[in-house]
């Protein structure tokens, strides 16, 4: 008796664990994201740090040396993402990601800034 309360107790774990991977995978797909992180690893501040992607223009604001801020994204059409900030000089700086994509994409963009305004750019943007 024991085995058989066993086996469908690990059906009925099997069958929660399936209905969850499932539940979060419908997620994804019916409200698909595209993060952005920028990470300020300079010692100045990042100055009025915005993203904009077509139909759509976000304020991050200040960062903070050693810091990052992140935001989700949505175009409305087909895009790519421009992160502008001010340097500590008042330089205006624009920075494309590269990253082709669409209402419905799903991804990150992260941007690191590091000191001597040299950055790296990750993008895994994908529909």
């Amino acid at each position: 008796m024991t085995a058989l309360r066993d086996a469908w107790r690990n059906l009925a774990l099997g069958g929660s664990l399936a209905l969850l991977v499932l539940a979060s995978a419908q997620c994804t797909l019916i409200n698909p994201k595209i993060r952005v992180t920028v990470t300020n690893s300079q010692e100045e501040l990042m100055r009025d740090v915005t993203v904009t992607v077509t139909g759509a223009h976000y304020d991050l604001g200040d960062i903070v040396a050693e810091a990052s801020k992140s935001i989700v994204v949505e175009p409305t059409g087909e895009s790519d993402a421009v992160i502008r900030y001010r340097e500590a000089d008042g330089r205006v700086v624009d920075i494309e990601a590269g990253a082709y994509m669409e209402p419905g994409y799903n991804g990150t963009i992260a941007l690191t800034v590091y000191p001597g305004g040299d950055a790296k750019l990750d993008v895994r943007v994908r529909p």
